[in-house]
């Protein structure tokens, strides 16, 4: 006899499944957490030598089924060795999601990545060490098994996040702030798609100390399709802009086992000079967009070949501006006439003598102030050829009624130039000096710099630089710097060997001052010492000497004024090679005696500074000099 269909056993039987579900959905996490936890730790243990640590980790099913998510709190990675103490990144919440289906099979496949509030510090050394290179060599792990962790991302983002790069290797300095970003990714096979969405609140880029990008906003679509076997990224159809400026930016980049090749092209798609100007540090202020702008703008370039440990990629870049101008509100006049005509060409490879700059025309113009220059350069591998021109009448003062400066600035003076550049670098080096032309000079008078982001006025009574092919003549400066004054002349031995050839610049100048005020040059909390107390926390800052320079100063100071105490007659040569400031006999009268000072201050390695003196002291009141000698101590 068969049984009658119940609605009510139906009913049970669900009921119960439904309350079984609801119990693996909650009792999972606790279930798999330490397994994934062990495994990802396991992992990093196994393949990265870093120090990395969280403070605490939770996993959830419920609110993100059918994925598990693992939610790191606090995580913070590391350097070791030279890199002790400097951490790679910092990371307020970290996102793992692993699909369900994978963790009940074994395998820890991370599908979707998060980071929130992260700080990213990415640093590379001058020989080339990076602190994100903590992937452990083969021979360093344990066992060359697989992982059963890995990741196979099909989204990840960054949120309110912080990139900072510093390559001190090759002079690059770049950062992001404030950056948000999405990735969506496809696999197939080994292709793998890849959609991006990215926008900063300010992204800076500097190369050698020069910051070419300041703080620009930035929005960025990216479509990148990458063969994994092949290590070949394709980039389609991808939009950058950066405050004003849109660029488009499409080829591939081959990643092989000895080389690096690539083809990039690049183009503006705005034409107009107004995009340009957005990108100049300082001229995208909050009322830019009420500028009035005209002007025909054409930017567009390429990177192609191999790049290898014996080839270079080539390089070509087209800049053009045809009569432009640019008025910001509530300013009377306009920077206008405005043509920049420049090309950067390179094939490739490695003879740079084939390497060629050529600024053709530079010029701009303001209430009948003109500024034109060129400038030409080639052959700079073997015998560089250079040929310049700068002419320049510029009254600083009208500067004011064509670019917005902070409210209080003042700012008066003027600059004249007309300096002739002609030759190849030979001539010089033969000291055929007849055959290189050099000549003209740099003059700025009556120069007055004030702003309320300034303690103190910058001034300059006069300036004159002249030029001949042996040497660039300081002729005369006589600056004051609040309290302080300056008077200094000398030369430059070799400013042309430096800017063609690389070549460490040299120079000897002799310096004069009656009064010289450093507690307020530094600013009253940098000069200020505590050594009251034993558990002091101040701190000195390592101020590098250049290595690239080699200055001799013959000093001539009557009063210099330092952490409060008045050195009088402060005289001698303080002299900089290398990376080492030397002091040859300088002596100084404080506290009714006298201090003469000979040896070195070293700055070589910039982690480990080093400084060596010998005093020669007479005649010193104990009772006034105790407390210098404890800031002496100090430093």
């Amino acid at each position: 006899m068969k049984k009658k269909f119940s609605i009510k056993k139906l009913l049970k039987w669900s009921a119960i499944s439904f309350v079984l579900l609801i119990g693996l959905l909650i009792a999972a996490p606790f279930v798999f957490k330490d397994k994934i936890i062990s495994k990802l730790k396991e992992t990093i243990n196994k393949e990265v030598n870093a120090k990395i640590d969280w403070k605490d980790a939770d996993l959830s099913l419920i609110s993100t089924f059918p994925y598990f998510t693992l939610e790191l709190n606090g995580l913070e990675v590391y350097g070791v060795d030279a890199f002790e103490d400097i951490h790679l990144a910092k990371v307020e919440t970290i996102l793992l999601s692993f699909n369900i289906k994978n963790v009940l099979s074994g395998n820890y496949s991370v599908e979707k990545l998060g980071f929130k509030q992260a700080d990213f510090n990415v640093l590379v050394l001058e020989d080339g060490k990076a602190n994100y290179d903590i992937a452990k060599p083969s021979e360093e792990k344990e066992d060359d098994e697989p992982s059963d962790f890995s990741f196979k991302l099909n989204y990840y983002f960054l949120d309110n996040s912080t990139i900072t790069y510093n390559d001190k290797s090759l002079g690059v300095y770049m950062a992001l702030k404030g950056l948000n970003h999405t990735g969506n990714g496809v696999f197939k096979g080994d292709i793998y798609s890849l959609e991006t969405q990215t926008n900063a609140e300010a992204v800076s880029l500097g190369y050698e100390g020069i910051n070419y990008i300041s703080k620009a906003l930035t929005d960025m679509k990216c479509d990148i399709e990458m063969d994994l076997e092949k290590w070949l990224f394709t980039f389609k159809e991808n939009d950058i802009k950066l405050n004003e400026t849109q660029m488009g930016i499409d080829g591939w980049f081959l990643m092989a086992d000895d080389f690096y090749e690539m083809d990039i092209s690049f183009l503006s798609k705005n034409n107009t000079f107004k995009s340009l100007l957005s990108l100049i540090p300082g001229a995208y202020t909050p009322d830019f967009g009420d500028v009035k702008t005209d002007g025909k703008l054409s930017f567009d370039g390429k990177i192609f070949g191999k790049y290898s440990d014996t080839s270079y990629p080539g390089i070509k870049v087209n800049l053009n501006v045809d009569n432009a101008y640019f008025q910001y509100p509530d300013l009377p006049a306009k920077m206008e006439n405005i043509f920049i005509d420049t090309r950067i060409d390179f094939p490739g490879g490695t003879n740079f003598d084939k390497l060629v700059l050529d600024v053709k025309n530079f010029q701009v113009e303001f209430l009948d102030n003109k500024l034109k220059a060129s400038l030409y350069t080639t052959n700079t591998e073997t015998d560089p050829y250079i040929k310049s021109q700068i002419m320049a009448n510029v009254d600083l003062e009208k500067l004011l009624q064509v670019i917005p400066m902070e409210k209080g600035d003042k700012l008066n003076g003027m600059l004249t130039s007309d300096v002739i550049l002609e030759g190849n670098y030979s001539a010089i080096e033969n000291k055929k000096y007849q055959d290189f032309k050099a000549e003209g000079s740099i003059r700025l008078q009556k120069m007055n710099y004030a702003s309320n982001t300034m303690p103190y006025t910058f001034a300059i009574d006069s300036m004159l630089f002249k030029f001949s092919p042996a040497k660039l003549n300081l002729v005369g400066l006589s600056t004051k710097i609040g309290q302080s004054d300056l008077h200094a002349a000398g030369t430059i031995d070799n400013y042309l060997a430096y800017f063609l050839k690389d070549e460490t610049l040299t120079g000897s100048f002799s310096i004069k001052s009656k009064y010289m005020n450093l507690d307020e040059l530094m600013g009253e909390e940098e000069a200020t010492t505590e050594t009251t107390t034993s558990d002091s926390t101040e701190s000195y800052e390592v101020i590098p000497v250049p290595k690239n320079i080699t200055f001799s100063l013959n000093t001539n100071i009557e009063t210099l004024v330092f952490d409060s105490i008045p050195l009088k007659n402060v005289r001698g040569v303080i002299s900089t090679n290398d990376g080492i400031a030397t002091l040859k006999n300088v002596g100084m009268e404080v506290f009714e005696g006298s201090i003469v000072m000979n040896g070195e201050y070293n700055t070589q390695n910039i982690e480990k500074p080093s400084i060596a003196f010998d005093y020669d002291i007479k005649n010193l009141d104990i009772n006034k000099s105790a407390h210098y000698f404890n800031t002496v101590e100090k430093l």
